[in-house]
């Protein structure tokens, strides 16, 4: 054999040795990366539903907040229509209390009492 032919010979199997290296380096590589891909890929999954519960309480509680404010708010007409009606009462009764207390019936007390009944009752109608 040629000594040209043995160094070739040499250098191409040294080259296929470093390819074979490079190629075990790359599929470890390749390995590694596929993996962190994968974690990668998990806590994404993770991540995002967390974040769609973090929503989905968030969306119940601002409903919860709403329907708060509406019951407020119809709690405040409600007492207000009562506020309204009690003062409206308390005209009326403030005003038969000035009659009665005006009217000043002469006799007995059964007409007396009488004339303050039958105010209240004309009154009433």
């Amino acid at each position: 054999m040629n000594p040209v032919n043995k160094i070739l010979l040499g250098v191409g199997a040294a080259l296929a040795a470093l390819i074979a290296v490079a190629f075990m380096w790359l599929s470890l590589a390749n390995a590694h990366l596929k993996t962190a891909l994968a974690q990668a890929q998990a806590n994404g999954t993770a991540c995002h539903l967390a974040n769609d519960a973090f929503t989905a309480t968030v969306a119940r509680q601002n409903k919860a907040v709403e329907q708060m404010k509406d019951e407020n708010a119809v709690r405040e007409k409600r007492a207000q229509a009562a506020a309204y009606e009690a003062q409206k009462a308390v005209r009326a009764y403030s005003l038969a209390a000035e009659k009665l207390r005006k009217i000043k019936p002469r006799g007995d007390a059964c007409r007396s009492t009488e004339a303050i009944m039958n105010l209240y009752l004309k009154d009433k109608q």
